[in-house]
């Protein structure tokens, strides 16, 4: 655990701006456009402890790949790779990535199809999502803020999970929020640092490629709010 503190800690998780897709050949086929991802178990900094990642992977094998998730950086000493996709040969790239930050937790999916309630009922999704809200909040069942998504608060109710409308402002150890990167707004970023700081969870979801081709030439490294919250 890093010290409590108001302020980001040393670079985090970070969203990079290419596509990653699923490896072909993993012995499952996709419905539709759906991919699968294997699993991977990555090397892990120094500080990220095993049982973090087993706990984020425990009954997982593979989960469903909507669209072309892109791939999350990963760097300093708290966080590490959860989940790889690779196409052919090339190098697997995480698409799923975990940190401690502060006393809080955060997990980040590399495409914001993650949040997106019929994407759970594919292959292993919903596990890694209910591993992620656990481990997030520190409880089996936390209580989720699920601010901008009544699919996705419903589809997490049905799976037996207790959905809060708790403003941004009042979140409090405990709680998980649920909030894609991408519907960030400038405001919300010193509620969620605090949150974090004093021991909240956080999962959230980009798709970096994405917002790169609509952000009129904005920085995904400097100008997107997901990276100036996370990294």
């Amino acid at each position: 655990m890093t010290a409590p503190s108001t302020q980001p800690a040393t670079r985090r998780l970070q969203i990079a701006g290419t596509a990653t897709r699923a490896a072909a050949d993993v012995g499952v086929r996709a419905p539709l456009a759906l991919a699968t991802l294997l699993v991977t178990l990555l090397a892990l900094p120094a500080l990220a402890a095993d049982a973090d990642l087993a706990a984020l992977t425990k009954g997982v094998k593979e989960i469903a790949a909507p669209g072309a998730p892109g791939n999350i950086s990963v760097f300093g000493p708290q966080a590490f790779a959860v989940v790889a996709g690779k196409e052919g040969k090339a190098a697997a790239s995480p698409v799923v990535a975990a940190t401690r930050a502060g006393k809080g937790r955060v997990v980040a999916f590399g495409h914001t199809g993650y949040l997106d309630a019929d994407v759970l009922a594919q292959f292993d999704t919903g596990k890694l999502m209910d591993n992620a809200i656990a481990w997030a909040g520190g409880a089996a069942k936390p209580a989720l803020v699920v601010p901008k998504s009544k699919s996705l608060a419903d589809a997490l109710t049905k799976r037996g999970f207790t959905v809060t409308a708790t403003p941004l402002a009042q979140l409090k150890p405990g709680h998980v929020l649920l909030l894609s990167a991408h519907s960030l707004v400038a405001d919300d970023i010193p509620a969620i640092t605090k949150f974090l700081a004093e021991g909240g969870g956080f999962i959230t979801a980009s798709t970096g490629w994405g917002w790169v081709q609509i952000s009129g030439g904005l920085s995904l490294a400097n100008d997107f709010l997901g990276n100036q919250l996370l990294a």
